[in-house]
């Protein structure tokens, strides 16, 4: 165990305030992967707690039991550091290599308030997800309207530019018969034919 680690076990504040200032990482971790911040929830030393996590220390950090802190927290009853840790977006699903949650932990300890208040915080992660999913489907929505405002128009012609342009047709194919009465080349013949089959 290292210094920082003994020292947050310990409940230390002074001694774990010098080391990080020292430069020692509030990440660190020992050969089993335990960090300080494990150490003080284990102990219930919410005021180190604090200090870890204001100098960087990661919330969900697992150890090779794939434990975290408020998996330790929980299975101690420590009602506070529990607390602090939700405060912070600790997870209390997430589940250590037996299969354990820490909200689970807490329910095999009888530990009943803090039940509650993972509960409590756990409703309160679902309503904001709904929220957060309805706004999305709102600027969806918006954006798919506002993107059919702003299509271009396209505009079709009447019924009298119709009848103009049947018009125009008609008379060049009467154009065309006529000169067949002249007599017609191979060519002449077969654009006719195209021009008479359009019209059909």
């Amino acid at each position: 165990m290292g210094k920082l680690s003994s020292a947050a076990r310990k409940g230390q504040l002074k001694q774990v305030g010098r080391l990080l200032k020292r430069g020692v990482p509030a990440t660190s971790t020992d050969k089993n992967k335990v960090t300080p911040l494990h150490e003080a929830a284990r102990k219930g030393r919410a005021k180190v707690v604090d200090l870890l996590l204001t100098n960087g220390a990661e919330i969900d950090a697992r150890t090779r039991k794939k434990s975290t802190a408020l998996h330790e927290a929980a299975r101690k009853g420590h009602g506070g550091v529990v607390r602090m840790l939700l405060a912070e977006g600790a997870d209390p699903l997430l589940k250590d290599r037996s299969g354990k949650s820490p909200l689970k932990l807490a329910k095999r300890g009888k530990h009943k308030a803090i039940v509650r208040l993972m509960e409590k915080r756990l409703k309160e992660r679902k309503a904001k997800s709904s929220q957060s999913s309805k706004k999305t489907v709102h600027k969806s929505h918006n954006k798919r309207r506002r993107y059919a405002i702003e299509a271009p128009m396209i505009e079709l012609p009447g019924a009298e530019e119709v009848e103009a342009m049947t018009q125009n047709m008609g008379e060049h194919v009467q154009s065309m018969e006529v000169s067949m009465n002249d007599g017609l080349d191979a060519d002449m013949a077969i654009a006719l034919d195209k021009a008479l089959a359009g019209l059909e």
